[in-house]
């Protein structure tokens, strides 16, 4: 069981998420960790390949995930450090300029969003990295002087400023996967070639999930958002978006006899944020469903009472309001926006847009306290509306036992499908009644 102070703690940060945040929440560098602006005050990057590669070392920085939604993916740099020439920073490729939220968030909804890279001195930045309290390990990458020389090749020409910006793609084009297919261009593509066929037990819905544990409500509602896209087996090569699996991954690497890591340190150790894995949906069925329940109780042992209408419509309210929001959303951003991860959901057929017109309908019930009283004509309307939102509903579990749907919906199906379908059938039974009726009784 949970500990009360546990639930409603996480009741608390479920209620206080806002929506906005779940747009930007995959932006703010998603599996990244820092933020600011795409121009720095001095260009620390490096002009030239240094004459004497023996003198150079290359790191891998992984930072460890953060507690915010901005960073619970954690984040990866490389830094170069040239002792003979008294060279020493780190690119960083998860910066964006955050200047006037609203236009960003728009641009990240419609699939525009670009990131830039960033060149920052070590010391400034162990020091960043210090002040988050995230962990960093510093990895030394055990390349040779041709492998050296076509990294730092290659950093140098993506410091340039028309390179330095890219389109940012949160599982495909990342803080994480440019340093991963810079690694593997020097090493001619060994990396590559050596993960690229090989899949793993996870797909990117599990890591995204795994991801959001920190942040109970971001993982629900984008379990929710998100479509079969996220369902398949991915590589190793693709796992690497991920700063930590990309760690991992290098730390196992070996090209021929040597490792492609040679070293490892920690460059700062905090405490990993808490972990909610696997709470928001429980909360949400015992938030929703089992009020609905009692209420559904109530009705058929009690019949029509004022207080099991009002109790009712306060429960039922916030969940209609929510899977109305959903319903307006999901075709919505399959219309304007290019993530192709957000488009043709099939909790479509759950979540319908046109649920905003029975908002208005539990207010009245919540105001009044009983049926609401309608005109033959529009209770028809009303009642066929209601029958075709069950019916299509239900269909949802038949077409995935069928393998019909591929997208995973089996957590909505278990937890958010019930209560939305109670608050249908209440609705139906008991919530509206033609204004005849009361003619004929007087």
């Amino acid at each position: 069981m949970l500990a009360p102070s546990t639930c409603l703690r996480t009741l608390r940060r479920f209620i206080q998420i806002r929506l906005l945040l779940v747009f930007v929440c995959f932006s703010f560098c998603v599996f990244g960790g820092a933020f600011g602006s795409s121009a720095s005050a001095r260009d620390w990057s490096i002009k030239e390949v240094p004459q004497d590669l023996d003198q150079v070392d290359i790191y891998l920085h992984t930072v460890d995930v953060g507690n915010l939604v901005f960073n619970n993916f954690g984040h990866t740099a490389v830094r170069v450090h040239d002792r003979l020439g008294r060279r020493d920073v780190v690119y960083n490729w998860g910066i964006f300029d955050f200047g006037d939220p609203l236009s960003f968030s728009l641009r990240f909804y419609k699939g525009i969003l670009f990131y830039s890279l960033g060149v920052y001195p070590y010391p400034r930045v162990l020091e960043a990295y210090k002040d988050e309290g995230r962990s960093v390990w510093q990895d030394k990458l055990n390349l040779n002087a041709e492998e050296k020389k076509r990294l730092i090749e290659r950093l140098i020409w993506n410091a340039q400023p028309e390179n330095r910006q890219y389109s940012y793609q949160y599982f495909f084009d990342n803080c994480s996967t440019r340093p991963r297919d810079y690694i593997d261009e020097a090493i001619e593509g060994r990396l590559k070639r050596g993960t690229v066929a090989s899949l793993t037990p996870v797909n990117f819905r599990d890591m995204m999930m795994d991801g959001y544990k920190y942040n109970p409500g971001i993982d629900l509602f984008l379990d929710l958002a998100m479509n079969n896209r996220l369902d398949r087996p991915i590589s190793v090569w693709e796992k690497m978006f991920h700063p930590i699996a990309l760690r991992d991954t290098l730390l196992k690497t070996k090209l021929e006899e040597r490792p492609l890591v040679s070293s490892s340190e920690n460059l700062a150790t905090f405490n990993g944020p808490n972990s909610y894995e696997g709470l928001a949906y429980p909360v949400f069925l015992i938030v929703f469903g089992v009020p609905l329940l009692l209420v559904t109780i109530g009705f058929f042992l009690l019949k029509e009472r004022v207080w099991l209408y009002r109790s009712f419509a306060i429960v039922s309210l916030p969940l209609l309001a929510f899977g109305a929001f959903m319903g307006v959303l999901m075709p919505l951003t399959w219309a304007v926006s290019a993530h192709l991860d957000l488009h043709h959901n099939a909790l479509q057929l759950l979540f319908w847009p046109l649920d905003f017109l029975l908002v208005p309908l539990v207010l009245g019930l919540l105001w009044r306290g009983r049926a609401l009283r309608m005109q033959a004509r529009n209770l028809k309307i009303v009642r066929t509306y209601i029958i075709a939102h069950l019916l299509v509903s239900m269909l949802l579990p038949v077409l995935r036992s069928l393998d019909l749907i591929q997208q995973n919906v089996d957590r909505a199906l278990v937890y958010v499908l019930p209560p939305y379908l109670v608050i249908i059938f209440i609705l139906l039974r008991v919530g509206f009644k033609n204004d005849q009726e009361g003619v004929k009784a007087s």
